[in-house]
């Protein structure tokens, strides 16, 4: 018994990964689907190839990755380590829960998304997904978007809580 004990966190790491996720996940790729639909520096964004960015928990990515090649995009998995040579030229980049810290490590041109609110509020992660009065609501910030060099219309930005 002690050692299932002892073996009980690691089986409850992925499930705790995903639920630190305010949003789930498919509802999450599909708002952001629909975002970057209207960014301007983004040639065929529906399409767009989208590097997922964990700190440890490939479980959580592959589940990301999973939705987001279920919407039509090209997902790349990669741990934060990897991170500078996994970039090779792509343009957007989602940081799992725990790995959004990464984001500041990103070139310019690379836009960030999470599905957590509290890396948006901070101004870590361009734009994000988070639950707002519990409901599911996109959120941007401003200086995040504006400092990787991306253009976003501001249709989006009237459905979006602005982070200044």
């Amino acid at each position: 018994m002690r050692h299932i004990l002892k073996l009980l966190p690691l089986l409850l790491l992925p499930i705790l990964a995903l639920a630190a996720l305010e949003v789930p996940v498919d509802l999450q790729v599909s708002i952001l689907k629909k975002v970057l639909k209207f960014d301007s520096t983004l040639p065929d964004a529906e399409h767009c190839a989208v590097l997922v960015v964990h700190s440890g928990d490939a479980k959580t990515a592959n589940a990301l990755a999973g939705a987001f090649k279920g919407a039509g995009f090209k997902p790349v998995v990669c741990e934060v380590g990897a991170l500078p040579g996994a970039l090779a030229g792509a343009k957007v980049a989602y940081f799992c829960p725990g790995a959004e810290s990464a984001a500041g490590k990103l070139p310019g041109g690379v836009l960030s998304l999470c599905g957590t609110r509290s890396a948006v509020e901070q101004n870590r992660v361009a734009v994000g997904v988070g639950m707002v009065d519990a409901k599911p609501k996109l959120l941007v910030s401003l200086s995040a978007y504006t400092a990787c060099g991306h253009s976003i219309d501001s249709q989006v930005l009237g459905l979006a809580k602005i982070i200044r």
